[in-house]
């Protein structure tokens, strides 16, 4: 889910909450408390009833995650709710259309994906080993602690917690001590607190592959001079080149894991 797929900030809760583990049970008193809410405000603001403040609506966008651009779109929608004319709807009406269109970025041309909580991120993205273990769960039929443990050669009770986190989430089911991924992608916003981690855990990977490359795997670095139009191009072509790959990642039968970096930057200093 997206919050740009939505003309009502009380709706997107709804959903919210409902796609959080266990149907978001005792959801309403965390975010309550939270934001500095009585829980009964809450309540009525999901039932239609009453609206949040501007300063409520920042921390509710905070506390599920969003990234700046969409606690941007999420503040359209309460002035659009809390408007009194119809001309200030209209107004609002226009500059939510405005920010839908100008949404259309990566996370929209790719497949649907799981969004973690703040807090949920700050744990998987601590971390390359969360998201190694959770790619690993994709493989065959699902992996057991055991397995897990020899594959990335930590304690069993390293991976324990991993896993038990993972379930916890969402993004794995456990059956009979099998762990098998359940939610498919995830993806990190631009502006996201969490992106250089993310990207600096896997570059570090990247580099200790370095010395023990093998002919089947690749690594590419072309520094370059180009004109400001030729950048746009090649930048669409790489992002074409994401959507088709993961699309390719999303069919494709996972017998092993394996990682793909892409970079494309101005060189400043």
């Amino acid at each position: 889910m997206t919050i740009f797929d939505y003309t009502s900030y009380k709706l997107f809760m709804r959903d919210f909450i409902g796609q959080l583990p266990n149907k978001g049970r005792g959801e309403v008193n965390r975010l309550a408390t939270f934001i500095g809410a009585h829980p009964t405000l809450v309540s009525q603001v999901l039932n239609g009833q009453r609206d949040f403040s501007s300063e409520q609506i920042l921390r509710l966008g905070k506390y599920f995650g969003l990234p700046p651009e969409d606690i941007d779109y999420l503040m359209l929608l309460l002035q659009f709710e809390r408007a009194g004319t119809n001309d200030l709807k209209k107004f609002y009406e226009n500059k939510i259309e405005v920010a839908k269109k100008a949404s259309i970025k990566i996370v929209n041309r790719l497949a649907e994906h799981r969004r973690l909580s703040e807090h949920e991120r700050s744990i998987f993205y601590s971390s390359w080993i969360y998201m190694a273990v959770w790619l690993y769960t994709s493989v065959n039929a699902g992996q057991t602690i055991d397995s897990a443990s020899q594959r990335f050669q930590i304690s069993r009770a390293q991976v324990s917690e991993i896993l038990t986190f993972l379930k916890n989430v969402g993004l794995c089911k456990e059956e009979e001590g099998i762990y098998q991924m359940q939610s498919q992608y995830l993806h990190l916003e631009f502006g996201s607190y969490f992106l250089n981690s993310h990207h600096t855990h896997w570059r570090l990977k990247s580099l200790e592959r370095i010395e023990n490359l093998t002919e089947d795997e690749l690594m590419f670095t072309s520094p370059f001079s180009v004109s400001k139009k030729d950048f746009e191009k090649i930048r669409e072509e790489i992002i074409q080149l994401i959507k088709s790959t993961s699309k390719i990642i999303k069919d494709s039968p996972a017998e092993d894991i394996a990682c793909m970096n892409f970079e494309l930057f101005w060189i400043r200093k």
